[in-house]
């Protein structure tokens, strides 16, 4: 930058690429030996996301995206919005996002971003990656600014089960024989911690399923909640 010093806004948006660049799908910041982090795709596994009902232009459409990766294909898609981990960037604390002009430069900014994890990864082993990656470029970018990388809070583990173990099996039929259609078996539950610890509680027998009572325009994650008590013939809620 020309001045005096080197501003930390700058430092941040390039971190931030350099994290978002990366291929996910294989070690994540890591070498070689860590791509057994994330579980192998299981026999059969890719048919399962065949039959889920999900429309990739009707997707592209409501995300206002112009193309979408993996040629749009749907198996892709759906594999790696659940079963493959991803990042996303939130922010960046301490810079002006306002409408306006403003040339104040931040004594400290504070970049934000997130990573699912899918197993067999755990918090630890990615928290460790990601610290280890980013300081070796910041290393590398001779920056004379300071920066710290850490874990904000307690990362969550990850949760899955097995789509053909008999309690889904009977949990499928009892679905096709009251709402007459087989269910769509999903990967995508967002945050649910308490899924694990009943999974991991004593006594039970190591199944737990998640059944989703809204349906995906309803922005799972919002403080207010929906629950759609059903529908009419107009497509209107019902009350």
């Amino acid at each position: 930058m020309i001045g005096t010093i080197k501003s930390k806004r700058t430092d941040i948006p390039k971190e931030s690429l350099e994290v978002k660049n990366k291929d996910f799908n294989s070690s994540l910041f890591c070498s070689d030996k860590h791509l057994t982090l994330v579980a192998p795709v299981t026999a059969g596994e890719s048919e399962i996301y065949k039959t889920i009902d999900f429309d990739v232009q009707e997707y592209k459409k409501d995300i206002g995206a112009g193309k979408l990766r993996h040629n749009e294909d749907k198996t892709q898609i759906l594999m790696h919005r659940w079963r493959y981990p991803s990042l996303s960037i939130h922010g960046i604390e301490g810079a002006f996002y306002e409408p306006g002009q403003k040339t104040v430069i931040p004594r400290k900014v504070t970049g934000k971003f997130s990573i699912r994890i899918v197993p067999n990864q755990t918090p630890e082993q990615v928290e460790k990656c990601v610290v280890n990656y980013l300081n070796k470029k910041w290393e590398k970018r001779g920056s004379p600014n300071k920066m710290k990388v850490f874990m904000a809070g307690e990362g969550g583990k990850s949760w899955t089960e097995d789509p053909k173990h008999p309690h889904y099996t009977a949990a499928r039929n009892a679905t096709k024989h009251v709402y007459k259609v087989y269910p769509d078996m999903t990967r995508e539950g967002g945050s649910i911690p308490v899924t694990l610890t009943l999974q991991e509680a004593k006594g039970l027998k190591k199944t737990v399923q998640s059944y989703p009572i809204q349906r995906w325009r309803d922005m799972l994650n919002n403080d207010l909640k929906i629950i759609r008590l059903g529908l009419d013939k107009t497509h209107k809620q019902n009350k």
